[in-house]
């Protein structure tokens, strides 16, 4: 039951990094993450100006709610995770060039499986959180942090070299 404990802690911490990181990139980057939304055929200027404000600020709040309940985080983050993936397939299957901007980077990279599966990581995360109860437990809520961080500079590895690569 210890190892449980730890690795929910781990989970949540990186979830709490996770969701940071994402809100940081699109209040950074409003400008640009509403171009994104507003890309979406389906979605109004209105709902796009209201989701480039929304989005970010409902990140922000999953990742104080992570922060202080990992049960109640994680099934909030399934349901917001499953709403994300939801939007990526409808653009994949729609054949549309979309560029989500998850982490800030709007005209870098289309979403596509990799996009997907990125998010079933981030599910599967989730759904252990709500699965086993657990407690905090403070070195390894620093490996989550450091896991998180690690995962964010991924992203930004990724996209930085695709940039450069596409000059």
């Amino acid at each position: 039951m210890r190892v449980a404990l730890l690795v929910i802690a781990v989970l949540q911490w990186f979830l709490v990094v996770v969701f940071l990181g994402a809100a940081a990139t699109k209040l950074s980057q409003r400008e640009r993450f509403l171009r994104t939304l507003s890309t979406l055929p389906w979605l109004s200027v209105r709902g796009a100006r209201s989701a480039s404000v929304g989005v970010p600020s409902f990140e922000l709040m999953l990742a104080g709610l992570l922060g202080a309940s990992p049960r109640i985080g994680g099934a909030v983050s399934l349901a917001a995770l499953g709403l994300f993936t939801g939007v990526v397939l409808i653009e994949i299957l729609s054949g549309r060039d979309f560029r989500c901007g998850c982490f800030g980077s709007a005209d870098m990279r289309s979403v596509g499986w990799w996009t997907v599966g990125r998010n079933a990581g981030l599910l599967a995360a989730a759904a252990l959180l709500v699965s086993v109860p657990g407690r905090n437990a403070g070195g390894a809520a620093l490996v989550g942090v450091a896991m998180g961080l690690f995962f964010l500079l991924v992203e930004v590895g990724i996209e930085t070299a695709m940039l450069a690569r596409a000059r």
